[in-house]
């Protein structure tokens, strides 16, 4: 990706109001693909005590599996 691109991806995914698309979009472009076979919509998904004061609920996104074989979860919290 051209770096002026990606500068204006970062700027219109960070500057703006959340938009869940294109939160998905930045998030595919710097991972370099992800599986979304796995996503869960705002499922009310269950939340760890020391952190329910400051997330309501959460959304997986995606899974990504890096080159090292390490896998993350690519999530959207909804923060209370």
């Amino acid at each position: 990706m051209h770096k002026t691109t990606a500068q204006r991806l970062v700027r219109d995914t960070f500057k703006a109001a959340f938009d869940r698309k294109r939160f998905r979009d930045f998030t595919n472009e710097f991972c370099n693909g992800f599986d979304e076979s796995k996503a869960e919509r705002w499922s009310h998904q269950y939340v760890k005590n020391a952190y329910k004061e400051q997330v309501s609920h959460y959304e997986r996104i995606a899974t990504y599996r890096a080159p090292d074989d390490m896998g993350l979860d690519v999530l959207a919290a909804c923060l209370t």
